[in-house]
């Protein structure tokens, strides 16, 4: 089974880097690797805009304590 964070693998095949998600939530690209590791979910509003920008394959399901889709 894959153990890697389902937000870092929607990042390494949309084409979007770190930097430029972080530019579009205005966030640091620290808090995108945290995102990407699990240790911390998005706020409700960054949230928002990784949903828009990934066409609504981000879901908030990725940061849940279970990690499993709903």
């Amino acid at each position: 089974m894959d153990n890697t964070h389902p937000f870092r693998r929607w990042l390494e095949a949309s084409g979007y880097s770190a930097r430029q998600v972080a530019k579009l939530c205005g966030v640091s690209r620290t808090a995108v690797y945290n995102w990407c590791s699990g240790s911390t979910a998005p706020s409700v509003r960054h949230l928002a805009v990784l949903h828009r920008v990934s066409h609504g394959a981000v879901q908030a399901w990725f940061w849940t304590t279970q990690g499993e889709t709903p």
